[in-house]
């Protein structure tokens, strides 16, 4: 089991939203910390190519934004 951190729950508040409809939606910025995609069709997927379980591979524009 991951060890949860204080920094990981500082993250949990500021970066998520809800949306219209009540449905919890992280930011692209909070998934590419995770470090690997969840498979599960986020909105703000930062892997390339999205939705694929375990990709680790963030996209360019991640990248460039996330780590200039």
């Amino acid at each position: 089991m991951k060890k949860v951190t204080v920094n990981f729950l500082r993250r949990m508040k500021t970066e998520r939203y809800l949306d219209e409809k009540g449905n919890v939606v992280f930011t692209e910025r909070f998934l590419a910390h995770c470090g690997a995609c969840c498979g599960y069709g986020c909105r703000h997927c930062p892997y390339s190519p999205k939705h694929q379980a375990g990709n680790r591979r963030l996209s360019k524009k991640v990248k460039e934004h996330l780590y200039p």
